[in-house]
């Protein structure tokens, strides 16, 4: 965790030595620092909290560098919000069938991923669903809504036409290591999936912390200087 905040304040830090610009740096940094600082003293907790706001971040990476017109995408944001205040604040509790497998397991997860007595059942159920939502717009961001504003034109990527960038993106090297690492992790799920899920999710939350450091960098230097 300390490596992981560590790098947003690089992040700021480097962004203020490219821009000229410490005071920015300063303010960017200042609170990512001491987020570090507590963080490190309850790590449990805050890697809770993290895993609840990295959602949020991800939209304001794809608003900040990713959108060429931020106007047009408040009817996006608009809904993200009123999605997420409908399913936190109850209203959504009515659709749930408490006796299903499914939803008795998340349920319990819920209720359990906080301290006792930090939060009450109802309050902890609304931040899970809340959590689930955000989950999803998460992959989309990365998946669909941050890619299809790399299009020169308006129109639906082929799948060749994703290969190419990936391997444009990434580099065969790199990309040929990546498709490596999948299959052994999927290889390995087959020997111990528990044990292969804790490693990926270990590793995987680290993606997380790189958003960080891209929007403390982006604040800092500014989109346009960012960007080119």
């Amino acid at each position: 965790m300390s490596l992981g905040w560590g790098l947003g304040l690089a992040g700021a830090i480097v962004g203020g030595v490219a821009a000229r610009r410490p005071v920015r740096a300063l303010l960017v940094g200042a609170p990512i620092a001491a987020v570090l600082v507590v963080g490190a003293a309850h790590p449990s907790l805050a890697r809770l909290f993290f895993a609840h706001v990295h959602n949020v971040i991800t939209v304001a990476v794809w608003l900040l560098v990713f959108r060429r017109r931020a106007l047009f995408a408040l009817p996006a944001v608009a809904l993200l919000v009123a999605g997420a205040l409908w399913l936190g604040s109850g209203a959504s509790f009515a659709h749930l069938d408490p006796g299903g497998r499914f939803v008795r397991r998340f349920l319990d997860e819920a209720i359990v991923a906080w301290p006792r007595g930090m939060v009450t059942q109802p309050v902890a159920i609304g931040i899970g669903l809340v959590f689930v939502f955000l989950q999803g717009v998460h992959y989309a961001v990365w998946l669909a809504w941050i890619p299809q504003e790399q299009l020169r034109a308006e129109g639906t990527t082929t799948f060749r036409m994703s290969l190419r960038a990936l391997v444009r993106d990434l580099g065969a090297p790199a990309l040929a290591i990546a498709v490596t690492l999948s299959l052994a992790m999927v290889a390995a799920s087959f020997v111990s999936v528990h044990r292969t899920r804790g490693l990926y999710l270990s590793l995987a939350t680290f993606h997380g912390y790189l958003e960080v450091g891209v929007l403390a960098y982006v604040l800092v230097r500014g989109r346009r200087a960012a960007t080119r």
